[in-house]
C-alpha cells in the first residue's frame, strides 16, 4: 500500500489543473460531411504553455484549441462539471 496518494483532486487543490478547450473534426470516412466536436481537457501542468503542448500531444489533428492562462478553480471545476464542490 502507498504511503501518499497524489490525484487529480489533489492537482486542482494545488492550482496545477488547466482547462483546454479542442475542436475536433469528426468525419468517419471521406464521403460524410465534416462535423466537428469540442471538447473540454483537463490537464494537469506546472504552466499554460505545458498544458498547452501536453493537448497538442494528445491531440494532434486539432482543429482549433484554447488554454486559460490560469489554473481551474475547484469552484470552476464543479460549476463545469455540474455538481457540488469537491
Amino acid at each position: 500500500m502507498s504511503d501518499l496518494i497524489i490525484d487529480f483532486e489533489t492537482f486542482l487543490k494545488q492550482g496545477r489543473v488547466y482547462l483546454v478547450e479542442i475542436d475536433l473534426e469528426l468525419q468517419d470516412t471521406p464521403d460524410d460531411v465534416p462535423n466537428s466536436l469540442t471538447a473540454d481537457v483537463y490537464v494537469v501542468a506546472n504552466s499554460s504553455n505545458l498544458a498547452y503542448f501536453i493537448a497538442t500531444q494528445l491531440y494532434p489533428d486539432y482543429i482549433s484549441i484554447a488554454v486559460n492562462e490560469t489554473p481551474i478553480t475547484e469552484y470552476e471545476y464543479a460549476a463545469r462539471r455540474n455538481r457540488g464542490v469537491l
